[in-house]
């Protein structure tokens, strides 16, 4: 791990513990592929965002946005400690789950990111119950034109 990456710091007067200031400053840690790189590899991630949550708190920040990385009892203890709107990542998943969160209280919104980009009429997909098309992430950050314009349109 990179632990020793980030030392203690204070920022506008708040004490921040090695990468608290790290985390929000950085939009992606990941490959193109979304395969994690050693920089987003915490190992204390249950220490780690509580605190920075407790830092970032007092700021009075509108929203909070979390990429879900499949620890449960995480989210929990982060959406118990952000009084804001919370806006949850669940990459990969169905809409449903993602309705869900929202239902349970578990988040306030939902991205529905590579969604929006392989269905340009998403919301018009979910309101008639069509299929939606499967995003094709080899066209992700290619420059060109594929995967962002040339995705099916929905007719009824």
């Amino acid at each position: 791990m990179l632990d020793s990456l980030w030392p203690p710091t204070a920022v506008g007067g708040i004490s921040l513990p090695y990468r608290l200031v790290m985390a929000p400053m950085t939009r992606d840690r990941s490959t193109p592929e979304g395969v994690p790189t050693e920089l987003n590899a915490e190992s204390d991630t249950a220490e780690l965002y509580p605190a920075l949550l407790d830092a970032l708190r007092p700021l009075g920040l509108a929203y909070l946005h979390v990429m879900h990385a499949g620890d449960e009892a995480l989210l929990e203890t982060l959406r118990a400690q952000w009084p804001a709107t919370l806006i949850l990542n669940r990459g990969g998943t169905d809409v449903p789950t993602r309705a869900k969160d929202i239902d349970n209280g578990t988040a306030d919104l939902v991205s529905v990111a590579a969604l929006a980009l392989a269905n340009p009429d998403l919301v018009e997909r979910l309101r008639a119950g069509a299929e939606l098309n499967a995003p094709d992430p080899a066209t992700y950050y290619g420059g060109g034109a594929a995967g962002y314009t040339d995705y099916p349109t929905y007719t009824a």
